[in-house]
């Protein structure tokens, strides 16, 4: 059985570095994007299992990429969670 796949988008690397620490303690592997645009590029080669986008990063937030992921044929489908360290 292969390990779940989770790419982790977030400007913030303090953040990336928290999420990045608590999927591999749970044996998961990761790739990290650091906005937006970045993600959008490593889905063109990557297909994880889920996509954790922040909701705000410069360039493109977590609501257009999501959109835009969704807009792909092979994105269709994709489990997107949105996550932010704002009240």
């Amino acid at each position: 059985m292969k390990n779940s796949f989770v790419m982790v988008a977030d400007d913030d690397q303090a953040s990336r570095l928290m999420i990045k620490s608590a999927l591999a303690q749970n044996g998961l592997s990761i790739a990290e994007a650091q906005n937006g645009l970045e993600a959008l590029r490593l889905l063109e080669n990557l297909q994880p299992d889920l996509v954790l986008l922040d909701m705000f990063m410069p360039e493109m937030d977590g609501l257009e990429t999501c959109r835009r992921i969704r807009g792909n044929p092979n994105g269709a489908a994709l489990p997107v969670m949105i996550i932010t360290a704002n009240d």
